[in-house]
């Protein structure tokens, strides 16, 4: 199983194409959303949204992947044989995409975890998802040999 965590209070602006990549991976992919702190320092919010997705980690086995502009990058291709190497190891996956703060390192370092990047990018949380979400989709396709991957 994999599961994606995200710290959202919405994806007013991405949410027709989360909601049909939900649809597509909703037989293998489980959406945790963690509500964001409200709260006028962002280092604070920082530190306890942290907190909040550690708690929900404590109470989950698989390995964790954290979604950082300053992870290792990966290309399609890659990110579908992990994905396959995974599921015949028989582990699950978690993903983590942070909060508008991001994650405090420190903090998550008592996590074991890989860090991978979407893109040299920063962008909405919202949309890290929906990429996200169709990159799970396209390795699924690529392992069924659908054609909907032509790279």
């Amino acid at each position: 199983m994999l599961t994606v965590m995200i710290i959202s209070d919405g994806y007013k602006h991405f949410k027709e194409g989360i909601s049909e990549y939900e649809k597509r991976t909703q037989k293998f992919v489980n959406i945790r959303k963690i509500k964001p702190i409200s709260h006028t320092n962002p280092e604070y919010i920082k530190v306890k949204e942290t907190l909040l997705v550690k708690e929900v980690l404590s109470k989950m086995q698989g390995t964790v992947y954290l979604l950082d502009e300053r992870g290792d990058r990966i290309s399609t291709n890659v990110f579908a044989e992990l994905l396959e190497d995974v599921k015949n190891r028989s582990e699950d996956m978690i993903f983590i995409i942070g909060g508008s703060y991001g994650v405090d390192l420190e903090l998550f370092a008592e996590v074991q975890h890989k860090k991978i990047r979407i893109s040299d990018f920063v962008m909405p949380h919202s949309l890290a998802l929906l990429v996200l979400l169709e990159q799970i989709y396209r390795a699924k396709e690529i392992e069924k040999g659908s054609g909907y991957h032509h790279g």
